[in-house]
């Protein structure tokens, strides 16, 4: 068995290090030592040591599906359903991804894995750019067949495979369902179609509506929501959103881009929502007065979204949640494309200040040039503050390098992302370690985008110097958004 099982392996199109694991680990006996713990029998006599894969017992075979990805443990239950239990032990926690599946596996086998751990499976990703119809009918078919138990899925409109296809879907899991995420464009005409969905989903706790043309009058249903993202639903209406702000109590929240909501909407919203504590909001709104959300009296988190440059609006809101959050408020982001003149950086810093309890920040592309007295003050008073995230998309000369060392001081920041754009002057990194060292040996993971990140950048991580303080000092060099 254990021959025929070698002969299969060696068909597979596997990583290098699966396949250097199989091969040390799994179908060489003079290493199965290494998992003598995890056998049935505890002593170490030869016979233990000439045992195969095929006679592990499932403790042992969890820790070696443990070094796969999800598509590699779907292709060992292909091979043998003496790997199904250990399989089964991390299905629950996979989020299935459609493209994924269907790029690894023909329809045949497809219906082969789903039918044996389609009922442990409880999250379904949605495509990100749906394939054929015909092959996106099939594997909707396979989730109606064999996947009940689904408590996360996100769906594609238009409807792709066809909306009665989603509906069985829905129905199949309808008591299990807890969160949904509709992310692309729907049309005001499909209220009813979305009401018809979620209907039977009482359960449901978590619904995202991503830049749709939906008017909302389907949400009142959804008594047992708590958390919802309606982000860029330009036609949402003020009445609806009362009607549903009146009969849930929601944790968090996401109007940002909802440009009809009025102040009789925002009113509600400070009266109803006692125990909502995250909260993102933009700019742009029918409201004059959106900034008495500022009130809400369980807030721990809060973003804004700068649509429009309008500055005395955002310190308004800036200073009403200082008032009554400046002790608790634990995350403030402010997401914007514009630039802040030195007054304007000098204005958003002196409130940043009053928030003595932030953990977490997002600012926008501030001038820090001949702003050290403000900066100090965000420094002195946010002690707490472990997350710093700084948008610098142009004048990233504003950024200085003092000023970059002075919030490098922070006393707990542990992590700092800059970009997207923000050359890093490799003559700082010595300074950079020198001030970490100081700080007890605190260590900093710093985010720089890859395409801010020069020869001489790439070189200097290189070196030894850099290698021996990489426990104090550790860039990353990924995509940054902005």
């Amino acid at each position: 068995m254990l021959c025929n099982t070698r002969k299969q392996f060696s068909y597979w199109n596997l990583s290098p290090e699966f396949a250097k694991f199989i091969r040390l680990v799994v179908f060489d006996p003079r290493n199965l030592n290494r998992n003598r713990k995890y056998m049935d029998s505890p002593n170490q006599s030869d016979s233990a040591m000439e045992k195969s894969v095929m006679d592990l017992n499932s403790d042992c075979l969890i820790y070696i599906c443990s070094f796969l990805t999800p598509i590699e443990r779907f292709r060992l239950a292909l091979v043998s359903d003496v790997f199904n239990v250990a399989i089964e032990h991390f299905t629950h926690l996979y989020e299935l991804q459609m493209e994924e599946l269907v790029a690894n596996f023909s329809m045949t086998e497809l219906e082969e894995i789903l039918r044996n751990f389609g009922e442990h499976i409880k999250i379904v990703n949605p495509w990100s750019d749906p394939p054929d119809e015909n092959i996106c009918s099939e594997y909707f078919h396979l989730l109606f067949k064999y996947c009940h138990n689904i408590e996360e899925i996100g769906i594609c409109y238009p409807w792709n495979p066809d909306f009665e296809t989603y509906k069985r879907i829905f129905e199949s899991s309808a008591k299990r369902i807890r969160k949904v995420s509709i992310s692309q464009k729907i049309s005001a005409q499909l209220d009813d179609s979305i009401d018809e969905l979620l209907c039977n989903t009482s359960n449901l706790t978590s619904l995202e509506l991503l830049d749709s043309d939906i008017a909302g009058k389907h949400l009142v249903n959804l008594v047992n929501v708590t958390d919802l993202s309606l982000e860029c639903c330009e036609s949402l209406e003020p009445e609806h959103f009362v009607e549903f702000c009146k009969v849930v109590k929601l944790k968090t929240l996401n109007i940002a881009g909802c440009r009809l909501l009025n102040d009789e909407a925002f009113k509600t919203l400070c009266e109803t929502q006692t125990e909502l504590e995250d909260l993102v909001i933009s700019n742009n709104y029918e409201s004059t007065n959106y900034e008495i959300v500022g009130r809400l009296g369980s807030l721990r988190k809060f973003e804004i979204c700068e649509c429009s440059k309008q500055l005395p609006k955002l310190l308004k809101i800036l200073d009403e949640l200082a008032k009554y959050h400046g002790n608790d408020l634990e995350t403030l982001q402010i997401g914007s494309n514009f630039c802040y003149e030195k007054e304007a950086t000098a204005g958003i810093l002196s409130r940043i200040s009053k928030f003595r309890n932030l953990r977490q920040m997002t600012i926008p592309n501030l001038n820090f040039m001949n702003n050290e007295e403000s900066l100090k003050e965000v420094i002195q008073h946010c002690p707490k503050l472990e997350d710093l995230r700084i948008i610098v998309f142009s004048n990233y000369q504003w950024l200085t390098s003092e000023a970059l060392l002075q919030i490098i001081t922070l006393k707990c920041l542990n992590r700092l992302q800059i970009g997207p754009i923000f050359p890093l002057d490799t003559n700082l990194l010595p300074t950079i370690c020198k001030i970490l060292n100081a700080k007890n040996g605190a260590e900093l993971n710093l985010y720089l985008d890859e395409g801010s990140v020069d020869d001489e950048l790439l070189n200097s991580l290189d070196s030894s110097e850099y290698k021996q303080n990489e426990r104090l000092l550790k860039i990353h060099i990924e995509s940054v958004d902005d």
